[in-house]
């Protein structure tokens, strides 16, 4: 239980990212494209929450709706977008359950770019 409070403590601007993701965004993760019940569906970073100055911390620009799976292959650089592109590594393109074709992504936006950009040049894996 002290785990608990303290997760939620020391990430207190979770709930306010999440809940402005999912009135202002449709139901469906951000890569695979599949409907989800909100609870299956997790508020995830662009740029890695540890690597943000605590004034970035509620940046609604810097987080998008993913599934689990999707989560975490995003997290460990599996998938990432340029120009408006998304793309998957090659470690990831034989995973069944993921329609790996390279294809427009249409989450980018002048507010999020730099966010992404980060993330293609640093923690994607070509």
């Amino acid at each position: 239980m002290n785990r608990i409070v303290r997760y939620m403590s020391s990430r207190s601007e979770q709930p306010y990212l999440r809940n402005h993701l999912l009135k202002n965004n449709p139901h469906v993760c951000c890569i695979c494209n599949k409907f989800f019940p909100t609870y299956m569906l997790e508020c995830s970073h662009i740029l890695p929450r540890s690597q943000l100055c605590k004034s970035r911390y509620r940046d609604v620009n810097n987080v998008m709706l993913l599934c689990r799976n999707c989560h975490k292959i995003f997290d460990k650089g599996d998938a990432g977008v340029r120009n408006n592109v998304l793309l998957f590594s090659k470690d990831i393109k034989t995973y069944e359950d993921l329609n790996v074709q390279n294809r427009e992504f249409e989450y980018i936006t002048k507010d999020n770019l730099k966010y992404f950009k980060y993330h293609f040049n640093n923690i994607y894996n070509n």
